[in-house]
């Protein structure tokens, strides 16, 4: 299992969403990919990208306004 990060810092939707697709191509079962977003839009867009893929998504407000979207690929 490895962590990789994703700055998706200024990044307006669609972006976020496109950008972590590409990378969780390469990630291997039990990976984990935190998305670090201040884009409120990318806590719905994500979720409802990936929604028909094999991941489990949990969202956390680290700071006011900065989200981490932990996304984990389960198979």
């Amino acid at each position: 299992m490895a962590t990789f990060f994703l700055d998706a810092l200024g990044d307006m939707c669609p972006i976020p969403a496109l950008k972590a697709e590409k990378k969780l191509k390469d990630l291997k079962e039990g990976d984990v990919l935190v998305v670090e977003t201040d884009h409120s839009c990318a806590m719905t867009s994500i979720p409802n990208h990936l929604k028909r893929k094999k991941f489990t998504i949990e969202i956390q407000e680290i700071e006011e306004g900065i989200w981490h979207i932990l996304i984990t690929k389960i198979n």
